[in-house]
């Protein structure tokens, strides 16, 4: 692994009550205590690291780079090279290597109180890590774990069209099943193409899109009825909440998150003959209710908290060249549009690494680059205050 490749996960210290984790896809993960990052120090010494998220201490975890697989509570899951073989580790925030084990894919879910890999559960407990197969009858290349809710794992399984499905991926040809925890036993939640979207109390929300089956020099698409879907946990009583959208129609609606009962995406323009096309953020409620377009810049949601809505601008001059980089706020009453960073900062993005936000009652925090430097930092913005530097991570 090159020591200055950077795999960040983001645990930042949040400072109102009852604040909850959340996952922010793809390398992103949030806690209450630090950020954990793999990378050097400023010394050029490559290792997993710990930052407090109140002073910017830094502590050293593992003396090598890592890839960050998720944070449960004060532990960090990350994929290791020893001694040649690829394994997963589990490291508190003592530096203390609690489990060393196999693992065949670079990806995690956390749980309550697990990391969950492929088929298996790694559970946390008084100092320990107890591995075991939650999934016994899934084919671990095929599945792939999305979220832990009410004592059972929701995954996605493509074994269905694995074999013949070279040119998609698991989550664009897969089911949404569930396990339960304690017994093991399966089950089928929505047909193939599902992307779990969120739950709201008792119900699961996801999308169906289309997807190609090859098979030899035959292509086929496959349509279950593409659409935001709101069903029980069984599966049952699923109900079609809106349309998203194809290349065809022009546009497509990506629905990620839910808060509050309102589901939350953005349009996605295909047909827009400007340079930087328009976007909106589009919100249905749980019971089918499709609430007024908010127009944005355009960019990506990465969270709503307290009434606002936060998205991450790049923004572009008219030969398409990123200016800088910006973080948004958007009033969901009036739909004011708040600059959090200004023109004169950040370059968000870093070597092909996304931007890394976290959203918080009372500050935001990221990391970027200044503009007059090339050291990447994480920046801690009060609510009306300016960036402030807490640590350099490179």
């Amino acid at each position: 692994m090159r020591n200055h490749f950077l795999i960040i996960i983001m645990i930042l210290c949040l400072s109102c009550a009852g604040a909850r984790a959340a996952t922010l896809g793809g390398y992103a993960a949030f806690s209450d205590a630090a950020l954990i990052y793999s990378g050097m120090d400023e010394d050029g010494n490559p290792g997993i690291y710990r930052i407090d998220g109140q002073n910017g201490d830094i502590r050293e975890l593992y003396a090598d780079n890592g890839y960050i697989l998720g944070a449960v509570g004060e532990c960090v899951a990350a994929c290791v090279d020893i001694d040649g073989e690829i394994s997963v580790i589990i490291l508190d925030a003592n530096a203390t290597v609690l489990y060393t084990g196999e693992i065949d894919e670079f990806a995690a879910v956390e749980g309550e109180d697990s990391f969950y890999i492929g088929t298996d559960r790694l559970k946390i407990e008084n100092g320990a890590v107890e591995r075991t197969r939650i999934l016994t009858t899934a084919d671990s290349g095929a599945v792939k774990p999305v979220a832990e809710y009410e004592d059972c794992l929701y995954y996605l399984d493509a074994s269905e069209y694995a074999d013949i499905s070279a040119m998609e991926t698991v989550e664009s040809v897969a089911s949404l099943c569930r396990a339960d925890i304690s017994t093991g036993e399966t089950r089928r939640i929505t047909p193939e193409g599902a992307t779990l979207v969120g739950f709201e109390g008792d119900r699961i929300i996801y999308t169906l899109n289309e997807f190609y089956v090859y098979a030899g020099d035959d292509v086929e698409m496959i349509d279950n009825g593409r659409g935001l879907y709101a069903a029980d946990l069984n599966g049952e009583n699923a109900v079609l909440l809106a349309g998203t959208g194809s290349y065809e129609d022009g546009f497509y609606d990506e629905y990620t998150m839910v808060r509050d009962g309102v589901i939350y995406g953005v349009r996605h323009d295909y047909l827009s003959d400007e340079p930087v096309p328009d976007m909106c953020i589009k919100r249905v409620t749980y019971q089918g209710v499709a609430l007024e377009d908010i127009p944005v810049d355009f960019g990506s949601l990465i969270d709503v908290r307290d009434g606002r809505a936060y998205m991450f601008v790049a923004r572009y001059n008219e030969r398409w060249e990123n200016i800088y980089d910006d973080i948004t706020a958007v009033d969901l009453s009036d739909f004011s549009a708040e600059s959090l960073l200004g023109s004169e900062y950040m370059r968000l993005n870093y070597y092909d690494e996304g931007p890394r936000v976290a959203v918080n009652a009372d500050s935001v925090c990221f990391t970027g680059v200044a503009r007059d430097g090339e050291s990447l930092c994480l920046w801690t913005l009060a609510r009306g205050g300016v960036p402030e530097a807490l640590a350099r991570l490179n």
